[in-house]
């Protein structure tokens, strides 16, 4: 039964890995386009925009803390 017809909540049920996997390919293919869009009519390409944002750094999502701690 898909999340949406349960009649409860949908942020009380954990997604399935059906879900998770849908959802996880919809972020790489979006990644994807943006890179190519922002890659469109400048002298880099996708692969390196896509590099470049890979190598930002990100903080941890399960760090809770104040960032001015």
């Amino acid at each position: 039964m898909a999340r949406s017809e349960s009649g409860s909540d949908p942020r009380d049920e954990p997604m399935s890995d059906a879900e998770l996997d849908a959802f996880e390919d919809a972020v790489d293919d979006l990644g994807e386009r943006v890179s190519e869009y922002l890659a469109d009519g400048t002298d880099h390409t996708a692969a390196e925009i896509e590099t470049d944002v890979d190598e930002l750094p990100m903080p941890d999502p399960l760090d809770d803390r104040a960032v001015n701690e």
